[in-house]
């Protein structure tokens, strides 16, 4: 698959502000995170202008200073509030764009960042993206190319452990299920379902969920259920967008299966190497089935994909977003403007038609 390629365009305005219009700003925001800290001193407040499904806190851990000093902040001299009665005084303003935004306020001052905050692909970006396209000045989504990159999760290699020979819990030999597939939406613009669909005509892959024929609760004895009969999941993800992918992925890195992945995420670089199986990787649904049914019957074949685990942890990754917003709410030089953030957001960010190529290449 081929890596996504961005041309950067930036030009100054008259006030010497970095104009990105409908391109991607692509800056080193480290850059600006890594100036001399000695100075900064002065509480900034960053107000939550809404909830992130529910949670006031967008997962940071905590309110006002103790935010920024339970997440070990390199700088912590920040406050996060809740009360929008402060917004002339907050230096950050953070928006979840699928929570209820309005009333939409107005800028209390030129430096005042209003901070696009949104981990869901484009296809489930509804209303509010492109209704408040003009107003903010900072991203903060799953993106790599965000001013401050907030993916669902992340892990990190450890620099103290070892790898080892991973002996199973589960015998692979006591897995009489193949691929298990857990699922709740049927019809998705990354045409998932169509992929199974093929894939289910060269190797057994049970369904679960709202859109098979297994029933199984949604909650950890579920997944465990799956690990203990199956030896695949497919960790398929409903948009193939850029840099977008889920828990659907990094759960299954926690349990005796290998994922079988499909998304627009760049998947050497999200954790563990050699622990996962990418459809893309395949000519066909079939070659792929071809591949699966080699692992199921060597066994020290299928023992490679675990081997790396051990070495990679998860880090939290809200905690340490918040920590760079309070860095630029102190930076005096830090400024963007996006004329269109929805374009910039959607623009060349999704293909729908992946599955439908794959499928059609094979008809040839």
């Amino acid at each position: 698959m081929g890596r996504w390629r961005i041309i950067l365009n930036v030009k100054l305005t008259s006030q010497g502000i970095r104009d990105y219009g409908t391109t991607t700003p692509n800056v080193d925001v480290n850059e600006h995170l890594r100036r001399d800290r000695t100075n900064i001193t002065k509480n900034k407040i960053i107000l939550l202008w809404n909830s992130f499904y529910g949670t006031r806190h967008f997962g940071a851990g905590a309110f006002r200073r103790e935010a920024f000093k339970i997440n070990k902040c390199k700088v912590n001299t920040c406050s996060l509030e809740t009360d929008r009665g402060l917004l002339e005084k907050a230096a950050a303003v953070v928006f979840h764009i699928r929570g209820k935004m309005t009333p939409f306020p107005r800028h209390a001052n030129l430096r005042q960042l209003f901070v696009y905050f949104l981990r869901e692909p484009p296809p489930l970006t509804f209303e509010n993206s492109p209704r408040y396209r003009k107003h903010f000045n900072i991203t903060m989504t799953y993106r790599s190319d965000s001013d401050i990159p907030v993916p669902i999760s992340r892990y990190v290699k450890q620099t103290n452990g070892t790898g080892t020979k991973h002996a199973l819990k589960y015998p692979l030999s006591s897995k009489s299920g193949q691929v298990a597939w857990l699922v709740s939406h049927c019809n998705t613009s990354s045409q998932r379902e169509i992929y199974v669909a093929s894939l289910s005509e060269y190797i057994s892959v049970d369904i679960y969920g709202n859109c098979g024929s297994y029933e199984c609760a949604r909650n950890t004895s579920c997944v465990e259920h799956l690990e203990r009969n199956y030896k695949f999941y497919l960790s398929f993800e409903n948009s193939y967008c850029k840099d977008y992918v889920t828990e659907k992925y990094y759960r299954t890195l926690n349990y005796e299966m290998i994922p079988i992945v499909y998304g627009g995420a760049n998947y050497s670089k999200l954790g563990p190497p050699d622990s996962f199986i990418n459809i893309l990787d395949y000519r066909s649904p079939k070659h792929l089935a071809s591949y699966l049914d080699f692992l199921s019957e060597n066994e020290a074949a299928y023992l490679t994909y675990f081997q790396s685990r051990p070495l990679w942890k998860s880090v939290d990754v809200l905690g340490k977003a918040f920590c760079d917003l309070c860095e630029l709410a102190h930076n005096e030089t830090f400024h963007r403007i996006y004329s269109d953030v929805h374009e910039w957001w959607t623009r060349d960010s999704c293909d729908e038609k992946i599955v439908e190529r794959i499928i059609a290449s094979t008809k040839v």
